[in-house]
């Protein structure tokens, strides 16, 4: 594994990993936006990746340790396990997801980690909470972290378990039946593309663990899911008291009056108040042509399987499918999804009032991480943005290389 030397994050500065994961950044946008011109921007970013080891802006660690990867955002700490697996983790199902895959992006990404002979950024999954791992977490937050960085109001502390202690934590992962893809399904698909196409390379020179990739491993009381919003757009001709009264018959609907000036503070919190702590079962859908939210509050039913005990999906089946009409959630351009922590609700709101395309905002409770799991023990995908994890890990802090970059 190489780690940065760098002791603060810099952008299209000289030293820049940036310059390694984006390499388009060093040509004109009309050649970067030319597909043709993929291969040999690929390239220029290996050039870049090689310079900055041969300057030792990266150094390579030669003893095989884990990391432990912590971050506190607002307050709130989340920490990670850094370690490589095996690719047959993945093959073999110990490595469960819960999304599909498109076969595009996986190849995308499976071509620039091949050419640049480099796992350069790693997945996310979570596990089991366990005791001993627990223990070894608060005991190496009392150490002297390798780096320390601030960036976007996160903080991000890397630190080296020993060797010793690296070995417990990989013999405390062994005894979990699974571990669960909390995000990043297309990096590990695209790992285990490139290590099959590998395993059939003769003329390259590869390191003996070239099929082990770096994946960030949360336990499950470490991590917190987030929820995507709906905005709804390039609907022509809503009627509003249709929507509604179809929508009845899978919600019980309420009209929201806020006593507090529009989109002050206090008129926010009151929004907040009506979703937090994301009571299961309860979405605020905004309509722009009433400049109104109203509260739908799924109506009882029985759930035949885990999927259909998501609120996610309740929401999408019955309300953009049923009711708005929208077939196909996946390729559809009237469905756009804003992450939770980008806007608070009013500030959505105002924006949603200024665009002429967006008619509708959905806002949704958070799929648990035990739903997550009864998703994938079931073998089954989520809707699509179902969930998503925040503060996301640096890229370009720490990679592995899987063949001899000399």
């Amino acid at each position: 594994l190489y780690t940065s030397s760098e002791t603060q994050p810099r952008y299209i500065k000289m030293d820049s990993f940036r310059k390694v994961h984006q390499p388009e950044c060093d040509f004109e946008d009309h050649v970067a936006r030319d597909k043709s011109n993929m291969y040999e921007i690929l390239r220029k970013g290996k050039s870049n990746l090689i310079d900055l080891i041969n300057r030792q802006i990266f150094t390579k660690n030669g003893e095989e340790v884990g990391y432990l990867y912590r971050q506190v955002y607002n307050g709130r700490e989340q920490c990670g396990l850094l370690f490589c697996i095996q690719d047959q983790d993945y093959v073999n199902g110990k490595v469960l997801p819960h999304e599909q895959t498109f076969e595009d992006k996986v190849l995308r990404l499976s071509e620039g980690a091949d050419t640049l002979g480099i796992y350069n950024s790693f997945p996310l999954a979570f596990c089991d909470s366990d005791n001993f791992i627990d223990n070894a977490i608060e005991h190496m937050k009392t150490t002297k972290p390798l780096y320390f960085l601030k960036q976007n109001g996160v903080d991000h502390y890397l630190y080296a378990f020993d060797v010793k202690t690296s070995q417990q934590i990989v013999d405390a992962f062994k005894s979990f039946d699974h571990v669960y893809i909390a995000d990043g399904h297309h990096r590990f698909e695209c790992y285990s593309k490139l290590v099959a196409k590998l395993h059939n390379a003769k003329d390259r020179q590869l390191h003996d663990d070239y099929d082990h990739y770096p994946v960030l491993i949360y336990p499950k009381n470490h991590l917190k899911a987030y929820s995507y919003y709906r905005l709804v757009k390039n609907l022509d001709n809503i009627n509003v008291d249709e929507v509604l009264k179809e929508s009845s018959r899978y919600f019980k609907v309420q009209s929201i009056n806020i006593p507090y000036k529009y989109q002050s503070d206090a008129y926010n919190k009151e929004l907040l108040k009506l979703v937090k702590p994301y009571k299961k079962g309860r979405f605020l859908v905004y309509f722009k042509a009433r400049r109104s939210w109203y509260k739908f509050d799924v109506l009882p039913y029985k759930p035949n399987n885990p999927i259909e005990g998501l609120d996610i999906s309740y929401l999408s089946t019955n309300f953009l499918t049923k009711v708005l009409h929208i077939a196909d959630l996946k390729s559809s351009d009237c469905v756009d999804y804003m992450p939770e922590n980008k806007l608070d609700i009013a500030s959505l709101e105002k924006q949603c009032n200024s665009d002429e395309s967006t008619s509708i905002i959905v806002v949704c409770p958070r799929t648990s991480l035990d739903e997550v799991q009864s998703v994938a023990d079931a073998k089954t995908c989520m809707p699509p943005k179902s969930t998503f994890v925040f503060p996301k890990p640096l890229i370009g802090l720490l990679f592995k290389d899987f063949e001899s970059l000399e």
